[in-house]
């Protein structure tokens, strides 16, 4: 399962973001190409102001950004984006939604309580909540469009008329963090893709979508992947599968339930195996000072934990990404002046078969570096850092 924090019956296109090397326009819609620095292409869909990618996830602005960023001639964007709008989550697995459109009331109803059922998110309907999902019709484009991941304010799942529950089913869990499995950075373990059988339209919803994290192996039954052939796919109407397994044999999607696969994608979001605690460590035989000058050193450790209260180490079982945050703070001047803060967004990769791990990058950091005046006020270029983790997939703070 491909999680992003990213159905042919749910969706119509797929695209993804890159740099602006291209842009191709048809009537109602601009396609941009982008040339991504790992080698892989491509696109998103630009529909009514909207930034479309695999034909049915809408982005921000943020978002769309973040994706330009990872392309050759993208502009710089900070990893803040990354963190704080590409893999937003639902806070205590709650989500607030209200429903606008009731032509899909039912649909919309038996997917929610079946998810929650399954899965546990708890799905509320909403009063004065800021964040919430609102279910409206009229997609772009396709059966039905989300936003990825909570997005923050309101947020629109678009349904046409008359849709089918496992559609429904599918739209949701693209606002829970999760994309199109056939997108996966590793799929091609697993499949082969015919691009000689895509029509252009469709092609970008065949792109790899390198900044997503693969949960388990690939699932051929997944509510998220799309059937080996799709006729409004194909090419000059051949019946030739867009994509087979390595074998050759095909497979047909299936919008009915979530699968064991898609379960344990989001019990890793939502309902984390694992705890972490991450605590600065002052060095003392690297560390000194005076009353005019100081200087310390540390070194950020990571732990697990099997329980919420930290006490019993767990021995992870898969590699984990742990996000940080870095905060340096700098005197700008020598008259008392509060220092500048800034923020450096990151993830720190745990090995499997550990449960506590030091990375090399963080171990005898200088933390502090501050020269003082006879007052006591910080010099002009005096710094020190904090370190903290904050909740990512697979894991609780």
């Amino acid at each position: 399962m491909l999680l992003t924090a990213l159905l042919v019956n749910g969706c119509k296109k797929d695209s993804t973001l890159t740099n602006l090397s291209k842009t191709e326009t048809k009537s109602d819609r601009e396609t941009i190409t982008l040339e991504m620095k790992d080698g892989t292409t491509m696109h998103v869909e630009k529909i009514n102001g909207e930034y479309i990618i695999g034909g049915d996830v809408v982005l921000t602005r943020e978002q769309f950004n973040y994706f330009k960023s990872k392309s050759k001639q993208g502009g710089l964007v900070t990893q803040a984006v990354y963190i704080n709008d590409l893999l937003k989550l639902w806070p205590n697995k709650t989500v607030y939604y209200k429903i606008s459109n009731s032509i899909n009331n039912q649909a919309i109803l038996d997917a929610i309580n079946y998810i929650h059922n399954t899965v546990g998110i708890i799905f509320v309907t909403r009063t004065n909540q800021n964040n919430y999902i609102d279910f409206v019709g009229n997609p772009s484009q396709g059966a039905g469009s989300s936003a990825l991941g909570m997005i923050g304010n309101r947020q629109e799942i678009k349904l046409a008329n008359s849709i089918s529950y496992g559609t429904v089913v599918h739209e949701i869990c693209h606002s829970l963090g999760m994309y199109h499995e056939q997108a996966r950075s590793d799929r091609g373990t697993y499949i082969n893709v015919n691009y000689g059988n895509i029509n252009d339209d469709w092609k970008p919803q065949y792109d790899i979508v390198n900044t997503g994290v693969p949960h388990g192996s690939f699932d051929f039954y997944s509510i998220m992947l799309y059937p080996s052939f799709s006729s409004d796919a194909a090419k000059n109407g051949s019946t030739t599968p867009q994509m087979t397994r390595l074998d050759g044999t095909t497979w047909d999607s299936q919008r009915q339930y979530l699968t064991t696969g898609d379960i344990n994608a989001l019990n890793y979001i939502y309902n984390p195996p694992y705890y972490v605690k991450a605590i600065m460590q002052i060095i003392p035989e690297l560390s000194y000072g005076d009353a005019t000058y100081s200087h310390a050193e540390a070194s950020v450790h990571f732990y697990i934990y099997d329980n919420t209260n930290r006490t019993v180490p767990k021995i992870l079982t898969t590699p984990l990404n742990v996000n940080v945050i870095e905060q340096t703070g700098t005197y700008p001047d020598s008259f008392g002046s509060p220092p500048t803060i800034t923020n450096t967004y990151y993830y720190v990769t745990i090995p499997a078969g550990v449960s506590s791990y030091t990375p090399a990058y963080l171990t005898n950091r200088v933390v502090s570096e501050q020269s003082f005046s006879y007052d006591g006020m910080a010099y002009a270029g005096s710094f020190y850092k904090t370190f903290a983790s904050f909740p990512g997939f697979g894991y609780q703070q």
